[in-house]
């Protein structure tokens, strides 16, 4: 009588086990190697040192984005002024591959941008 009485127990027991042992999805379409989720053309941007760029006004609430380049240019001059936009840039937004256990992907920690094209203003 005591076995009968363990043994749902035990598959019970068994089956929580079993379940909570779920393989974590990895997205693999995100990075520099993803898909482009927003192409930008001709924005004002300001480099702030090893390839991170600050980028002016790329939607309609003119909010600054900002973005480290995919392949990063040792010519590239860092902007010393917060009032001097010293690129304008083009390229493609690529979506910022997620830290474990970060649900959301958040545009003020940056996001891969593979640069086009990149002119220094004057």
């Amino acid at each position: 009588m005591h076995f009968i009485l363990k043994t749902p127990f035990f598959f019970l027991l068994i089956f929580v086990f079993s379940s909570s042992c779920q393989k974590e999805k990895i997205d693999t379409d995100c990075g520099c190697s993803g898909s482009t989720y927003l192409t930008i053309q001709n924005l004002q941007a300001r480099h702030s040192g090893n390839g991170y760029f600050i980028i002016n006004k790329i939607d309609t609430n003119g909010s600054l984005t900002y973005g480290w380049a995919c392949d990063v240019d040792s010519t590239w001059k860092v902007s010393t002024d917060e009032k001097i936009w010293n690129y304008t840039i083009s390229g493609n937004l690529k979506k910022r591959c997620s830290v474990k256990g970060q649900e959301y992907m958040s545009m003020a920690a940056g996001v891969p941008i593979q640069i086009t094209s990149i002119i220094k203003n004057d």
